[in-house]
């Protein structure tokens, strides 16, 4: 049997058992029919340029740049360089603040009060245009045609061009305004329930004091919203995502945590004004909307709720694009040469066949500036160049010459960290075509968030993509049995990719469900080896071939296989089938009953085909996980051979 049967990758979330897929993670469905690992995200700039950057809370375009509100201090930056400037005499922002483009200048809310800019780089004259706005709840804002709508607790006030008072909208008192979006000639307005109740999404159109009509949401919390078609797509603290019809509010998609009865999902480490997704944490594209989540529940425990950028799309549904991550771009030039060899200044961090750029070439021959490039490792600070990856892996690398100089600079995403379970929202935009991308950061969106690096220390970064190599997977629903049970014979996988030797398509099979454990407290003994630092008792239930997956700190974003486990007084260690940690470092992982069936790279894939023996499971359902570890590679569908039907042999 194919999987899917119709050549469609589709993901509804709701569990194991209807659909064609599970989880995913750092996966793109952009080709119809090809589930393939997604570009991965890098930090373009943050809070290790300038102390002060803050939670993203907006970013705008405005006066031929970008614009960037953190909770601390307001930036601007353009592409190529996302080379961050601080505004000088900014007023004080906060987590409520907001920003938006009116009447020709840039506008942001504080705690009591509005301000413009008129974009002048070297200008102190931000003006306090007044408002009169209560501190301590969120100041979202809107425009509609030549006026400002502004959230303030219960209400949304009107101002002109001239910031003179309007038309206020009252709400009922247990409301508090999160969100405001503006439609044709009206107004939505998103809302938090402070008594827990049912929260709404009110309808207005900017005349008398009273919403025309409004949308229970069947959540106590809008956390933001986003303009979709003629109307607004939402997303509530239950996790649904959906769209305003009238009074009815219609689901799209619903994350992991909505089918989850138990979970709470609402505001924590001292978010309680922004929530899970931030005001201006969804952004669309065509038919397409992008989120950028915090997926860290505030009660229990579920994998797949995973923080960073989701993606829905009505093809596909809802399905995760990208971990955030803490590597960042980096631009050296003090690099050296000797042959066609190049040692940076500091160690690179890259993976083989990640792709680099030279901003400017000056000193060194045989490179063009501005053209993707393709290393191979050859120690910790030096590395070779190829034109393309089946150059590189066929060991064609480029003839240099000459001696380089500062003028020679080179850029490239580092490569150490596959992203981690826990991150904030944050602000994200669509990218402007006004701006010309880097040729290795080429991305539709930008984005920011708050992310821990592996010592627990907390970053904030922009982010975009980079042409680097990432880990991503699926998950397929249960595939049933016609019969009482079964005897799974042999899986295949028909992909595409794998043109370096270090890119794999790992394969994994579930036949027994077990509830996921709990995340567990480890520490590395050795690269291979974890010892428990927490409650020893709930790690006895891990057996040898369970899947170990880790969601912080170091090993993060990898998955391996246990081989063996021991047990001694209170400690048990297990030892993995893969090399991915650091000696006397801690770590957070959960286990699960995957079992790998094989691992395939460019030395054992039959021309666009795989096989992976089962070995004839005998089991009345089978769940198949599938990792992609590279640049593209990319399943196009599934075989899954049995005792009765045994195509594909």
């Amino acid at each position: 049997m194919k999987i899917p049967s119709n050549k469609l990758w589709t993901q509804d979330n709701s569990g194991d058992v209807l659909g064609v897929l599970g989880d995913s993670t750092n996966m793109a469905f952009d080709t119809v029919g090809k589930a393939m690992t997604a570009r991965k995200a890098v930090s373009v700039a943050g809070s290790r340029n300038d102390s002060d950057f803050g939670y993203p809370l907006a970013i705008n375009y405005f006066d031929g740049k970008y614009v960037a509100l953190t909770s601390d201090e307001i930036y601007t930056f353009s592409a190529p360089s996302y080379n961050i400037t601080q505004l000088s005499w900014t007023p004080a922002v906060s987590l409520s603040s907001d920003a938006v483009i009116f009447n020709g200048f840039y506008v942001i809310s504080t705690n009591n009060a509005l301000y413009t800019w008129n974009g002048d780089d070297f200008s102190s004259d931000w003006v306090d245009e007044g408002g009169s706005l209560t501190t301590g709840v969120p100041h979202p804002m809107a425009v509609r045609q030549s006026l400002l709508h502004v959230g303030n607790g219960n209400q949304v006030k009107t101002f002109t061009a001239g910031y003179v008072a309007g038309t206020t909208l009252t709400l009922p008192s247990q409301f508090q305004v999160t969100s405001i979006r503006v439609v044709g000639t009206f107004i939505y307005v998103a809302v938090k329930n402070l008594n827990g109740g049912n929260a709404r999404i009110f309808v207005w159109d900017g005349d008398g004091t009273d919403a025309n009509y409004e949308c229970e949401v069947g959540a106590s919390w809008v956390f933001s919203m986003t303009e979709y078609k003629s109307t607004v797509a939402a997303i509530t603290s239950e996790g649904q995502l959906g769209v305003v019809s009238g009074t009815t509010f219609v689901e799209l998609a619903a994350l992991p945590v909505y089918h989850n009865p138990h979970a709470k999902w609402q505001g924590s480490g001292g978010l309680l004004l922004n929530g899970k997704v931030f005001n201006r944490g969804m952004c669309t594209i065509g038919d397409t909307i992008y989120l950028n989540i915090d997926g860290e529940i505030d009660t229990g425990f579920i994998p797949e709720m995973k923080s960073g950028l989701w993606v829905f799309d009505p093809d596909v549904g809802l399905y995760h694009r990208s971990s955030n991550s803490t590597d960042r771009v980096i631009s050296d030039n003090g690099l050296t040469r000797s042959g066609d060899i190049l040692t940076t200044s500091n160690p690179h961090q890259l993976k083989q066949g990640d792709a680099v750029v030279f901003d400017s070439v000056s000193g060194i021959t045989g490179l063009t500036d501005e053209t993707s490039y393709y290393v191979s490792i050859q120690s910790p600070t030096e590395i070779k160049l190829a034109t393309s990856r089946k150059g590189l892996q066929a060991g064609r690398f480029i003839k240099l010459g000459g001696t380089p100089v500062s003028g020679d600079e080179l850029k490239y995403a580092q490569n150490s960290d596959k992203g981690t379970l826990e991150s904030t929202s944050g602000a994200i935009i669509p990218t402007v075509y006004q701006e010309t991308p880097h040729p290795n950061f080429e991305s539709e969106v930008l984005w920011g968030s708050r992310i821990d690096d592996v010592d627990g220390t907390g970053i904030y970064c922009l982010y975009s993509f980079a042409d680097s190599y990432n880990i991503g997977s699926f998950t397929t629903q249960r595939t049933t049995s016609d019969n009482i049970d079964q005897s799974w014979k042999e899986l295949y996988a028909f992909v595409d990719g794998l043109n370096v030797k270090n890119e794999q398509v790992v394969m994994k099979v579930q036949t027994e469900y077990e509830e996921p454990t709990r995340s567990l407290t480890g520490v590395w003994l050795d690269t291979s080896t974890v010892n428990s630092i927490d409650d020893f008792t709930l790690w006895q239930d891990i057996e040898d071939g369970d899947e170990i997956a880790f969601i912080d700190g170091y090993g993060r974003g990898r998955t391996a296989h246990v081989i063996e486990k021991t047990v001694s007084g209170a400690t048990v260690s297990i030892k993995l089938d893969e090399s991915i940690g650091t000696i006397n470092e801690s770590c957070e992982l959960y286990r699960t009953t995957f079992r790998k069936v094989g691992a395939y790279n460019l030395d054992n894939k039959v021309k666009e085909k795989i096989k992976a023996g089962i070995d004839s499971l005998s089991a009345p359902w089978i769940a198949i996980k599938v990792e992609l570890r590279g640049f593209t590679p990319a399943v196009n569908y599934l075989e899954l051979s049995n005792a009765v039907h045994s195509k594909g042999n």
